[in-house]
This record gives C-alpha cells, sequence and structure tokens, in this order.
C-alpha cells in the first residue's frame, strides 16, 4: 500500500538476515496497528548515508530528505555494528530520529536464532522497537 506525505514510520533495513527480520516485523506491525503508515527501505551499502563529500557515493540532502523524510521516526536494521551506522548518521546531523539495531557480541556461543534476540534484530523485538517509536513519536 503506497503513502500520500511522511509516514509515520520509515523502517530501513540492510543485510539479507536484518531485511528478512524487519519485513517480517512489518508484517507484524501491519497487522496490530492497521492505520500506520510505513515506509519500507532497503539499503545495499550503508555509506550512502554519511554525508559528502566525506562519502563520494553519499545520498544528496534532497535525496536522503526524500527517502527518511524530516520528521518521521526510523527504525534501522543492520548486519554490522550500530555505532558504525549512527557514526554515518551523525555526520549529516541525523541522531534523534533514528533508531539503530545491529550486531552486539554475546560474549558466548549461542544459536543464530538466540544471536538475533540478543541483538534485538528478531522479527518479534523489532516490531516491539516500532511500537515504542511510534507510541513516542505521536503528537
Amino acid at each position: 500500500m503506497t503513502h500520500d506525505g511522511d509516514p509515520d514510520l520509515v523502517l530501513a533495513s540492510a543485510g539479507d538476515v536484518p531485511a528478512r527480520e524487519l519485513s517480517a516485523a512489518a508484517t507484524l506491525l501491519r497487522a496490530s496497528h492497521p492505520h500506520i503508515k510505513t515506509r519500507y527501505l532497503h539499503i545495499n551499502d550503508l555509506t550512502v548515508l554519511g554525508p559528502a563529500p566525506t562519502w563520494p557515493y553519499a545520498l544528496s540532502v534532497k535525496a536522503f530528505t526524500s527517502l527518511f523524510s524530516t520528521r518521521s521516526p526510523v527504525l534501522m536494521a543492520v548486519p554490522t555494528h550500530a555505532g558504525a551506522v549512527r557514526t554515518l548518521l551523525t555526520g549529516r546531523g541525523e541522531t534523534s530520529r533514528f533508531h539503530v539495531v545491529g550486531y552486539r557480541e554475546p560474549g558466548r556461543p549461542t544459536t543464530p536464532e538466540g544471536l538475533l534476540d540478543h541483538c534485538g534484530l528478531s522479527a518479534a523485538a523489532l516490531a516491539a522497537q516500532a511500537t515504542i517509536m511510534l507510541k513516542e513519536h505521536r503528537p
């Protein structure tokens, strides 16, 4: 479903596993919050998030704003450390609207599902985080 104007929430993923889990989370959100407007983006190269000219493939300000809005909260699921992505966003002055979920060292052996849960990258954890963000962002 396509919506005009700014979405209530932007969902963005990078990598195959985060994309799978965030897509499943979007399905859960649609079921529990059928009236919210969401935008889903998949990013193939995270350096597009950084500021130009530091990052040669960085999105222009206009393209970044068009994709990520200027007011909507953004939930990002990435296969790398969240801090690395936050650093790219900080260069753009974008920190408060973005919640980045990524890899965290579990400190012990675990299963793939256990790692997703530990990192907050499972569909259920991402849907729960999105719900919190929607509640916090309501005017």
